[in-house]
């Protein structure tokens, strides 16, 4: 099981750097280079990681050891996949943390007038970079849309902060009737279709890039501070009704009734 988790895992880094590859524009953290190591201090950097995450992420039994001695062993096979992208020193969650601490706000309250104006510039620039996404031939699903895969310079570059980053989960989306697999990405901003069965076992369904839109729900909750769950019982002006009312949209149970990214724009320009 570990040698074939070792492969898949080999597998989804070459499809991401695939997809990673077609994104040259500044909405994405850029792929720069990437390169193969397969030198001693290589080959210990890589099985004291493989050691660690076995610890952490499953029981670590006998039998994964004799992996690590047979992975050892294998030196002339061995190397460690480095890669190389522009340097980010801030994610979307690190921003929204320094916004309620400089608004003087907890978790779930509603941001001032300044607040509000910033989180709608973020979410302008998270909508155009998805839009972009899922208007590529073919179309992209990220599929794991959420603030920590969301980075943000301290300076804006040719006139945008956000970069969306974190390929591992990406998919073409190359026809209507594809399937994809279930239960991908990070389950409180996973879309309700693609939570079917309620595994994580390897079963595949069909589903489309609205599976994004459904994450940029959750994710508006986020930038503007909002309590999705107690917002009817809040005085809330306009401007926020119009948010919620963007927030419910994209939340739809039904995929189909969504909005993509291009008409949720046209709202929140208007």
């Amino acid at each position: 099981d570990d040698e074939e988790g070792l492969r898949q895992e080999v597998t989804n880094k070459i499809r991401e750097l695939r997809i990673w590859a077609r994104l040259s524009s500044d909405e994405y953290v850029q792929y720069r280079n990437a390169w193969l190591e397969g030198d001693e201090t290589s080959r210990h950097r890589f099985i004291q990681y493989w050691h660690e995450n076995r610890q952490q992420s499953r029981h670590f039994d006998k039998t994964h050891v004799d992996f690590q001695r047979r992975l050892y062993s294998s030196a002339k096979q061995f190397a460690i996949l480095h890669i190389q992208m522009d340097l980010c020193l801030s994610s979307l969650t690190d921003v929204l943390t320094q916004m309620r601490l400089y608004f003087d706000r907890q978790i779930k309250q509603l941001l001032p007038p300044l607040g509000y104006y910033m989180a709608s510039e973020l979410l302008i620039e998270i909508l155009m970079t998805i839009q972009d996404l899922h208007s590529r031939d073919p179309p992209i699903i990220h599929r794991d849309i959420k603030p920590d895969n969301l980075l943000v310079h301290s300076e804006p570059h040719r006139g945008k902060f956000v970069k969306l980053a974190d390929f591992g989960l990406s998919v073409e989306h190359k026809s209507k009737s594809q399937s994809h697999s279930l239960y991908v990405g990070t389950e409180r901003y996973m879309a309700p279709e693609v939570k079917v069965g309620g595994t994580k076992n390897a079963q595949k369904c069909r589903y489309t890039p609205s599976v994004d839109v459904y994450s940029i729900g959750v994710l508006i909750q986020d930038l503007f501070n909002v309590d999705f769950n107690n917002w009817k019982n809040q005085e809330l002006d306009d401007k926020y009704k119009n948010i919620m009312e963007l927030t419910l949209s994209a939340l739809s149970g039904q995929s189909w009734q969504r909005p993509t990214c291009a008409q949720l724009l046209t709202i929140i320009l208007i």
